[in-house]
């Protein structure tokens, strides 16, 4: 059983090219939100205060009111953001496992594992957006950890969705 069975295959592919869109247009739009917040302290902005660790506070610190709005706003809006991403990533797995099943079954078994494995991840976005916002609003450094490693595995999590959908996409059956 695949997260969209509920969708035909033929569903499936109309519905990946407007989520990409949507995806890729949220994304400009945080890639605008996150410049002021870089810099010496956070020079990845948002990510950077993801990445932190314990160090988070410090981070937070470093910003003016204006930056923790821009904070605000934009964990407000990734909430958003996750069905986007998540939907997108794995469909793009899916249509993949679609492709390359013809030549392995343990691949397209991979595919099945990456496509849920979003959805996984977007709920760790979801954690680590609720421990930064507490962070934002003066909670202990811990927060900062959960953050961390929430943000870690959803970062390893999607690039494995990425390269699989990659893959599938160039290498597929032709």
């Amino acid at each position: 059983m695949t997260p969209f069975a509920f969708l035909s295959l033929s569903q499936q592919r109309r519905l990946f090219r407007p989520l990409v869109v949507l995806t890729l247009l949220l994304f400009v739009i945080f890639a605008f939100l996150d410049v002021p917040l870089r810099n010496d302290l956070a020079p990845m902005g948002i990510v950077s205060l993801e990445l932190a660790g314990t160090a988070a506070p410090a981070l937070v610190n470093s910003w003016d009111g204006l930056a923790r709005t821009y904070v605000a706003f934009g964990l407000g809006l990734d909430y958003l953001f996750i069905f986007f991403w998540v939907g997108s990533v794995s469909l793009g797995c899916l249509l993949a496992r679609e492709r390359l099943a013809p030549r392995s079954r343990a691949l397209a078994q991979i595919g099945l594992w990456l496509a849920w494995g979003q959805i996984f991840g977007g709920i760790l976005d979801m954690v680590e957006n609720a421990a930064l916002f507490q962070l934002l609003l003066g909670g202990l450094a811990h927060w900062g950890g959960i953050a961390q490693a929430c943000a870690s595995l959803k970062f390893i999590i999607l690039a494995l969705g990425l390269l699989y959908a990659f893959a599938g996409w160039i290498f597929g059956r032709s």
